[in-house]
């Protein structure tokens, strides 16, 4: 909190909601292309590469800091910025026909009286509008938005504030106080105040857009941050609320508080008609499975708040908390007025203790909906972005978002298959889980608050999740599914008892994630698992395949005939490929694993 205190005191003749404007310093001078006939412009193609050598390379955290280090360089024809964000500057040029598929983007820069050639389209400067103001707030990150890959060693803040104010695309800034070496994370665009995360220590800079000069009530010169309320929840009441009816001998459950939602109705359901008798949420489930029903999650929960769904009864939901919602004053016990309470566990027993407590009712759907955003065609069939029961973020893991493609005929897409997609059109403002574990949204166009910046994937961190669509009562993200998939197979090549085939699951180089993966592959096709005895022989016999594959050991191996290649090997030898290279090889295609190779009998 000191410099926080320090802070405070240096804009201590601001007014409360005054900016804080900073001088970013000299530019880098004017531009002199004369005695050539280079221009400023560039046509550019999405996940293709232009293979060529470097005139100069180095990391830069923008396309636009690539853009500009070419236009100085009047060797430089053409520019590659790659997944890893290097900028290559090219002194050739490729047409779109001598493209090949890469993570990057390519820049092929016009001459004077030159126009865009076929299958490349113009490249458009980002232009966000930022101004050379801040506004702050004390103990918050924007996470995953990084412009560098590790935070900058520049000190005090004002030099950090200088530096973002030079890049277009920065949009704020996260000050960490304390650390005493590299404090400044300059951040891409800027996170929604509600997309903040909490992080003692961290003052966080959003740059404003040029015509705006005062800072919104949520920022300004930062101070205490507002203490959370620590009341205890209201406990509904020890009387349940007019019941229908006694009902007859046995057990029949009761529904209460019927309510339409989009994809069918949520209702809550006694037990034998007898208040909180379900234990957790596996027998919530049950209860729900029993009359055809599913577990709500938070986000039907909250839809049906919205459309009038009040009841004085804690029920189970899919994330495995309970809550209850009040829609208008209840009276005493049933919460706050127009609210959902949270049921903690540790009131198990002692709320409705009357009817011999044990647990909670449960909150159940007559139907879920899945919804579908964003289908774009790709190679293997459509890439598809999957809302579980139509509300976002409701899928917990990665394994949970596989089960959500299979059950509508899909498959989980590959990082691959997303970079495809985006490069087709693919734009969806909702992280999806991908088969690497990992989580990615797009944006196509010009920036968008909360959507990232113009033509850019960016990554969803873990730390976000139940953050990120709070709005939504969010427990994960939602599911990147594909609707075809076919797998190439490439080099067969006969052996004694068979033939040795090398498999791409997806048509797709090194999207197996081990062993296990690669024998459902061959078994998709009526095969198994090579071993190192066939793999030799189908050598010997002329296998030649640049591509690892699995093989039954649980090694993997790849083979070339002939002369060396770079990267294929040396002249007429069998390869290994270590579990250490595994992502490093290929990344070209964002690659998890290796592919199969598979021995067909017969």
């Amino acid at each position: 909190m000191n410099s926080i205190v320090c802070l405070a005191v240096v804009f201590a003749t601001a007014l409360a909601k005054d900016p804080i404007t900073v001088d970013p310093g000299a530019g880098l001078g004017s531009l002199d292309l004369s005695g050539t006939d280079l221009t400023t412009s560039y046509c550019q193609a999405k996940n293709k590469v232009c293979v060529g050598k470097d005139v100069h390379a180095q990391f830069v955290p923008t396309i636009s800091q690539c853009v500009a280090r070419c236009n100085r360089n009047t060797k430089c024809f053409s520019a590659l910025l790659d997944a890893e964000r290097i900028c290559h500057e090219r002194s050739a040029r490729c047409d779109a026909s001598k493209l090949a598929v890469g993570a990057g983007t390519y820049l092929y820069r016009l001459t004077k009286g030159e126009t865009c050639p076929s299958g490349l389209r113009a490249y458009v400067p980002v232009n966000p509008n930022y101004s050379n103001s801040f506004c702050m707030i004390a103990n918050k990150v924007c996470p995953g938005r990084s412009l560098y890959r590790g935070r900058r060693n520049l000190k005090p803040y004002i030099k950090c504030l200088q530096k973002c104010a030079k890049i277009k695309e920065c949009g704020m800034v996260d000050y960490h106080t304390e650390d005493a070496k590299n404090p400044c994370d300059l951040i891409a665009f800027n996170c929604k105040d509600e997309e903040l995360l909490d992080a003692q220590g961290v003052v966080n800079y959003i740059r404003l857009p040029k015509g705006v000069d005062k800072c919104s009530d949520s920022r300004g010169p930062a101070g205490d941050p507002e203490t959370a309320p620590t009341q205890p929840p209201t406990q509904p009441p020890t009387q349940p609320p007019t019941q229908p009816p006694p009902p007859p001998p046995g057990c029949i459950d009761t529904f209460l508080a019927r309510t339409k939602l989009a994809g069918g109705e949520i209702v809550n359901i006694a037990k034998c008609g007898k208040r909180y008798q379900l234990r957790t949420k596996a027998d919530g489930e049950a209860l729900c499975q029993k009359h055809g029903l599913t577990l709500a999650t938070p986000g039907q929960l909250q839809e049906g708040f919205t459309k009038g769904y009040s009841v004085c009864h804690c029920g189970w939901l899919t994330d495995g908390s309970a809550k209850f919602p009040s829609v208008g004053n209840q009276g005493g016990g049933c919460g706050k007025p127009n609210a959902i309470t949270d049921c903690p566990r540790r009131y198990i027993g002692v709320w409705g203790r009357e009817s011999a407590s044990i647990g909670w009712n449960a909150h159940c759907v007559t139907k879920c909906t899945d919804t579908f955003l964003s289908r774009t065609a790709i190679k293997a069939g459509d890439i598809v972005n999957v809302a579980k029961c139509g509300h976002r973020y409701q899928i917990r893991t990665r394994e949970d978002a596989e089960a959500i493609c299979t059950k509508h005929g899909m498959y989980q897409a590959t990082p691959a298959q997303f970079y495809e997609g985006f490069a087709n059109g693919y734009s969806v403002c909702h992280c999806g889980w991908l088969t690497d574990g990992s989580a990615k949204f797009s944006n196509i166009g010009p920036a968008r608050s909360g959507c990232g910046g113009a033509d850019s994937i960016l990554d969803c961190p873990t730390n976000a999740i139940g953050v990120w669509g709070v709005e939504s009562n969010s427990i994960g993200w939602n599911a990147h599914c594909v609707t075809g998939c076919t797998d190439l197979l490439q080099s067969m090549t006969a052996i004694n008892g068979g033939s040795v085939v090398n498999i791409a699951k997806c048509g797709y180089r090194y999207q197996i994630r081990d062993v296990a993966g690669a024998k459902l592959i061959c078994q998709k096709y009526g095969m198994v698992l090579a071993t190192r005895a066939q793999f030799s022989e189908a050598f010997t016999k002329g296998m030649s395949v640049c591509h690892c594959g699995w093989m039954q050991d649980g090694t993997a191996q790849f083979s070339n005939v002939g002369p060396g290649k770079p990267g294929c090997g040396g002249a007429n030898q069998i390869m290994e490929c270590p579990t250490s290279a595994i992502g490093s090889w290929g990344r070209e295609q964002n690659s998890i694993g290796w592919n199969a190779m598979c021995f067909k009998r017969g």
